[in-house]
């Protein structure tokens, strides 16, 4: 059947013009959901910044307060607190320049709070302040008690030119109370200046290490060293020592350091073989010159010569 009205009467397809509008709706829709939700999202990023950092603030402050607040606690509890007030201080030392510097310099006496002193710190001041000391002992007795335990160091050699020095058998260097000439001299030492405070090493330390295990295994009975040079080069041996005994016997001596560590059985076996000697030389009514014990075969080819 021929179409009787003209395109301009027709009327558009309902399936055709409601797919249009849906999808033009599903576009809008589309097109506001995305705009809502960058605003949305940008919205709430800035809003989770801001609290973040309000809360990072708040947080600091609290800590801050918290922190404030323990040491105001504490100094109520302890170092401001007048029950804790120095009324006994116990020093077991009688030396009056050490005395004076921990009652003055370090502001422990009578009067001062137990926890107004810092342990740690005064003690390292201390032991920079007097080197011949090896250590202090700082004790809080409650209520009002500080006891203050002084270990002096103990001299073993001396040490320097003129022996203006003492050693103890660490090899810590430290000014004598007076002349100790009854201790054997260590001389010879090349290196940079030394001061009180300060460690020996190299050789110098060797022949510390050596005195003092003397000492110890009571070799010291026979050998009885006067002083030791640690120029070096003696018999060949670039790291030994000359020992002169106080029968003017000069020993040429030297040992093995292979292990690591200055006090070896090398050293003991060399001392101890030293000590026979010098007794049955004794015994045989001769006097010993020099000994020679550098050589790594001492016991077969010793050479020694004998005073006249």
């Amino acid at each position: 059947m021929p179409d009787l009205f003209p395109d301009w009467m027709k009327l558009p397809e309902a399936g055709r013009s409601s797919k249009k509008r849906t999808n033009s709706r599903r576009r809008r829709k589309k097109s506001l959901n995305v705009s809502f939700s960058k605003r949305l999202t940008g919205s709430f990023d800035g809003v989770s910044a801001h609290v973040l950092v309000a809360s990072l603030a708040v947080a600091l402050a609290l800590c801050v307060g918290l922190w404030f607040g323990i040491k105001s606690m504490g100094g109520m509890l302890f170092s401001d607190n007048p029950m804790f007030t120095i009324q006994t201080l116990e020093l077991n030392s009688s030396d009056r320049v050490a005395r004076d510097y921990i009652r003055g310099k370090l502001r422990i006496d009578h009067g001062a709070n137990l926890f107004g002193v810092n342990i740690a710190k005064a003690r390292l001041e201390f032991l920079r302040f007097a080197p011949h000391y090896r250590a202090m002992e700082i004790t809080r007795i409650l209520p009002s008690t500080m006891r203050i335990t002084l270990v002096e160091r103990e001299p073993i050699a001396r040490f320097g030119r003129n022996a203006t020095y003492v050693v103890d058998e660490h090899g810590y260097i430290f000014r004598p109370h007076g002349r100790r000439a009854d201790l054997p001299a260590v001389h010879g030492h090349g290196g940079e200046i030394v001061q009180p405070g300060e460690r020996l090493s190299g050789l110098a330390a060797d022949a510390v290490a050596l005195i003092d295990y003397c000492r110890q295994a009571e070799f010291d009975q026979d050998i009885a060293i006067a002083d030791i040079d640690v120029t070096g080069g003696f018999g060949g041996r670039g790291d030994s020592l000359r020992l002169q005994l106080k029968d003017q016997t000069r020993v040429d001596f030297w040992w093995s350091r292979s292990q690591g560590d200055a006090v070896t059985q090398d050293l003991h076996d060399r001392l101890a073989f030293l000590r026979t000697l010098i007794r049955t030389e004794r015994s045989a009514g001769r006097a010993l010159s020099s000994v020679n014990l550098t050589l790594d075969a001492y016991r077969r080819n010793l050479p020694i010569s004998y005073r006249d």
